[in-house]
């Protein structure tokens, strides 16, 4: 751990990443991953988000939107 966290800038940085991770019951969620790197304590602060359920909305209006422009279409 201290080898990467030499290779990390001297700046502070932050950024977030989503990921699909498997629960022990092997089933799917989507986490998203807040971090933050303090360059003068040389650390990572974290926190993660089940997001799988955002995921899922995200879709379902995704494809409303889909079906509602497929419909318009079959009107013109």
């Amino acid at each position: 751990m201290e080898t990467i966290l030499n290779n990390l800038s001297q700046y502070n940085q932050s950024s977030n990443i989503e990921v699909e991770c498997y629960k022990k019951d092997k089933s799917i969620i989507t986490v998203e991953i807040l971090w933050n790197y303090i360059a003068s304590e040389k650390a990572i602060y974290g926190v993660l988000h089940n997001i799988t359920e955002k995921k899922e909305i995200q879709k379902k209006i995704l494809n409303a939107i889909i079906q509602t422009e497929e419909k318009e279409k079959t009107n013109f």
